[in-house]
């Protein structure tokens, strides 16, 4: 029970770390705002996976003692390679399969 409410503490301060960003980011002119819609995406993306991620009382207890353990998170992020882009690629192919099926079926329709 205890790692679970050190858990809660620790997401807590993650959301406030990120809305004291999206306070710093509304503060900045238009340019620089576009500049961070990725971290600022991924960041959201880290606190939506703290709301149900079960961590170690270790790695909690790693966590609580940074003084941003959001930023360090999404950091770390950066450093890896992923397959978001893969992803991104076959999300437009499988999208144009899908509408390519569709249309064939319109078309089949209108022919008979």
């Amino acid at each position: 029970m205890i790692r679970e409410e050190r858990q809660k503490t620790l997401y807590a301060r993650m959301k406030e770390e990120q809305e004291q960003f999206r306070e710093w980011l509304k503060t900045r002119p238009a340019q620089e705002i576009l500049k961070h819609t990725y971290e600022y995406t991924i960041r959201e993306d880290i606190l939506m996976c703290m709301e149900e991620l079960e961590l170690s009382e270790e790695q909690v207890t790693m966590l609580l003692k940074s003084p941003f353990p959001l930023s360090e998170a999404y950091m770390e992020f950066t450093k890896w390679e992923s397959g978001y882009m893969d992803d991104l690629r076959s999300a437009i192919k499988t999208c144009a399969d899908h509408m390519l099926v569709s249309k064939n079926v319109r078309d089949s329709a209108t022919d008979s």
